[in-house]
């Protein structure tokens, strides 16, 4: 049986691919990018597919080539900012792409669309012949399941580095962070004499609305903590919240108040986690208050 190809079906169907690939490994990693640069990532990937299938070059279509052009639109797409966040990036692209690869390949197979439609695999490439509408289906119904996965491993990175679930509360508002344990941190105030938990200050500045960074949150109640670093003093501004508590499964159980240190900066890379208990942090579990809807909501 003689399968017709058209190029502008090809191009169109591997732009709309590789944009659905790039925009689910943003919402995965819950950092989406700009639409702009999604759309010239998927329309360089695109062109790529498109002339793999019709230019027989082998280095076109090996191994090494496709995991570079892979990589290459995952860096146009999001731009990271160091190499950890890149690789993180990448291995995620080439998740979904497998998974979604793989379900594609099982509803083809399975329900003989591939035989209606129309499909030819030529030089690592695969032209299938099928609407628009049924690829954004298939995205959607895997949408899910990779979320409930991505969703599982973190969990489980979460519970294997002590990472802690906090709330805090503020002027009537709530903080939550996703804090780690640290037995190295040994920072407390000098005149209270209160251990500082270490904070993100892009987690933190809704408290403060008015506020670019955190030196300027000084005129709101911030006081500045000395720390030291190996090659100088600097200062760390904090404040001292109404309350504390500890996320635990549909329960918030109250904690000692210590003071909330904020910092400009990314604390991990992988953003696992968003904030640095001290060393001596302990919950009390002798009180206990219902998880509510109400209470955990974000103000």
């Amino acid at each position: 049986m003689e399968i017709k190809v058209y190029v502008d079906v090809l191009f169109v169907v591997n732009f709309i691919l590789d944009y659905l690939l790039l925009w689910l490994t943003g919402l995965l990693l819950a950092k989406p990018a700009n639409f702009g640069r999604l759309l010239f990532a998927a329309f360089i990937g695109a062109i790529y597919a498109t002339l793999v299938f019709f230019l027989p070059i082998n280095f076109l279509f090996s191994l090494p080539c496709k995991l570079l052009m892979g990589a290459g639109i995952t860096a146009l797409g999001f731009r990271p900012k160091s190499l950890r966040v890149f690789l993180q990036y990448v291995c995620v692209f080439y998740l979904v792409t497998f998974f979604w690869g793989g379900a594609a390949f099982f509803f083809f197979y399975f329900s003989g669309a591939a035989a209606s439609f129309g499909a030819v695999y030529r030089n690592g490439s695969l032209y299938i012949n099928i609407p628009v509408y049924q690829l954004l289906l298939l995205a959607l119904a895997c949408l899910p399941v990779m979320k409930a996965a991505v969703y599982c491993s973190t969990k489980i990175q979460q519970k294997q580095k002590g990472i802690t679930l906090i709330c805090v509360v503020y002027h009537g508002k709530t903080l939550h962070l996703r804090a780690l344990y640290d037995s190295g941190n040994f920072l407390r105030d000098e005149i209270s004499g209160r251990s500082v938990i270490i904070a993100e200050w892009d987690c933190a500045k809704h408290l403060f609305p008015t506020c670019k960074k955190p030196e300027d949150a000084a005129c709101e109640g911030l006081i500045p903590i000395r720390y030291r670093t190996l090659c100088s003093d600097s200062l760390l501004y904090a404040f001292l919240p109404e309350a504390i508590y500890i996320k635990n499964k549909n329960r918030l159980i109250p904690t000692e108040t210590v003071y909330i240190g904020l910092l400009d900066r990314t604390l991990d890379h992988y953003h696992n986690w968003d904030a640095i208990l001290p060393h001596d942090f302990e919950g009390e579990n002798q009180h206990e208050t219902k998880l509510t809807p109400k209470t955990f909501n974000l103000i």
